[in-house]
């Protein structure tokens, strides 16, 4: 589902592999890979490593105290559709060994929605127990709620569950990221995934500047979509350090003559962090697929523990992301 961790950005891999020269952002066409790599800032180094085949990462500056983020470019030796089917319908899910179940929700949604999710049993004894400020992300009606339907016993308390995912659904279909519930914290506090998503989104000016029309698409939605867009929900659950994630995911992908962009933003996240935003372009180049994959991940934990930790973790991230897109390049030409 998008490798939950790290703003990746491949494109540099095409700087030199012969991208059409005659579809130029000057033009008004999509941008080039390697007018895109230049705005991400990859060395001549990087993007020769690149074009031989490795996957190369760079750091980026994160738009605030709780955000991890990263950037990797890679080249894959296959073309742009092939690449592009493996992400299509469940966004790189079946590679990514820490996706345990995942599915699309048909909008509009309701509990019914997530008939396939099922919740391991010692998620559901931490639903029961849910409080502001536990390990849970939770708002303060959805723990009310959870609180009142465990004396109902475990089937009635995943019902409500996937009642409120549904719910934050489409709150977020009717309102966008005005519509995402913030999560309670200890002492009143509360945690935004919006102003998490906001940010993010702010600090990624090549596509401001490239892609405007999906810029303002993403700052904006549910308004000023464009037409053609495809525009698409699924859940997933997944391994956050030894522990299993609900994790809701909404996809946006354009098409630009032979360029693709796609969105991934996870709006909510049951626990281990709050939010994520993942861009991802991918170019077509003489030797295969110039890949652009951006990823912001907001937890609080970064914020907890300050500059050292946001450097560990982005190490951790471009390690788990780079064992996933030798996955990707492997199946790509499976």
């Amino acid at each position: 589902m998008g490798c939950r961790l790290i703003v990746v950005a491949c494109a540099a891999a095409a700087l030199t592999l012969g991208v059409p020269a005659s579809r130029t952002q000057a033009q008004g066409g999509p941008p080039s890979a390697a007018e895109v790599a230049a705005a991400l800032g990859f060395d001549a180094a990087a993007i020769r490593n690149a074009q031989a085949g490795q996957i190369v990462s760079r750091s980026i500056e994160e738009s605030s105290r709780n955000e991890i983020g990263a950037a990797i470019a890679m080249l894959v030796r296959a073309p742009t559709s092939r690449v592009h089917a493996l992400v299509k319908d469940a966004g790189f899910a079946e590679l990514d060994p820490s996706v345990q179940a995942h599915g699309r929700i048909q909008v509009p949604a309701t509990a019914a929605s997530f008939a396939g999710l099922r919740i391991p049993p010692a998620e559901l004894e931490r639903l029961a127990r849910a409080e502001a400020g536990g390990d849970l992300n939770l708002s303060t009606d959805e723990i009310a709620a959870l609180r009142a339907a465990a004396p109902q016993g475990p089937e009635a308390l995943g019902d409500t569950y996937r009642g409120l995912l549904a719910a934050r659904v489409e709150a977020y279909r009717k309102s966008g990221l005005a519509g995402i519930a913030p999560y309670a914290r200890a002492g009143g506090a509360s945690t935004s995934p919006a102003d998490a998503l906001r940010s993010a989104l702010g600090a990624e000016t090549a596509l401001q500047k490239f892609a405007p029309a999906f810029h303002a698409a993403l700052a904006s939605y549910p308004e000023h979509v464009p037409s053609g867009f495809d525009d698409r929900f699924y859940w997933a659950l997944i391994d956050v350090q030894g522990r299993p994630a609900v994790v809701l995911i909404h996809r946006l992908v354009s098409t630009r003559g032979d360029v693709i962009g796609i969105s991934e933003r996870q709006f909510y996240v049951s626990q281990g962090y709050n939010a994520l935003q993942v861009l991802v372009g991918l170019f077509p180049a003489q030797d295969g697929t110039a890949v652009i994959y951006t990823n912001r991940t907001s937890s609080d934990q970064v914020a907890r523990f300050g500059r050292m930790a946001q450097s560990i973790g982005r190490r951790t991230l471009v390690a788990e992301v780079t064992r996933f897109f030798t996955a990707v390049q492997k199946a790509a030409l499976g």
